[in-house]
């Protein structure tokens, strides 16, 4: 499922406006940010792996100099590798109370050549107890790092939470880079 036109652009310039962002600690959630009579948070501390002193933080992420997300020079990006050793990370997050809907976007690279067994799962979970679960095709490409987003349907309003990402991996030689996971809230 792909979500709209215009959640690609919110999510689209809610990364630039991350990127802009004062080098001071404020912690997640982000926002509200508004363009074109829309407005949305980014709910994860430490999106893109780079580090940072908010708490809380991914847990159980495997950071990297990652060959396969790299800039125009070829400068590698810090990423999260998923693999058969290092196969979760998870962060817990509040989403503010108020009416929307939570979306996530994932830019990633895949190495090795993936069955139509091996994927990225995103789960969010309430107090031990999965709610949602999104499965993430990676056997038909592309295997250089791209975006791909996706939308939850639950109602998430004012709820304490925690996203875990985790890969399915049957396939020898198969891994996974991501270069980032940002979740936004549209309200």
């Amino acid at each position: 499922m792909r979500p709209s036109r215009v959640v690609f652009t919110l999510a689209f310039a809610a990364f630039f406006l991350t990127l802009a962002r004062p080098a001071s600690a404020q912690c997640a959630p982000y926002g509200p940010y508004y363009m074109s009579g829309f407005s949305w948070y980014t709910l994860l501390n430490n999106d893109s792996f780079s580090g940072s002193t908010c708490s809380p933080n991914w847990v159980g992420a495997n950071v990297i100099n990652s060959s396969l997300c790299t800039d125009f020079y070829g400068t590698p990006y810090k990423a999260a590798l998923l693999s058969t050793s290092s196969s979760s990370f998870t962060q817990h997050f509040t989403v503010p109370n108020t009416p929307g809907t939570m979306d996530v976007s994932l830019l990633f690279a895949t190495s090795g050549t993936p069955s139509w067994w091996d994927r990225i799962i995103v789960e969010i979970w309430e107090a031990g107890v999965l709610k949602e679960s999104i499965s993430v095709r990676t056997d038909l490409g592309p295997f250089y790092c791209h975006r791909e987003d996706f939308s939850f349907t639950g109602n998430y309003a004012g709820k304490s939470l925690d996203i875990r990402v985790r890969a399915q991996i049957v396939t020898s030689g198969v891994s996974y880079d991501l270069d980032w996971v940002t979740l936004f809230y549209n309200v």
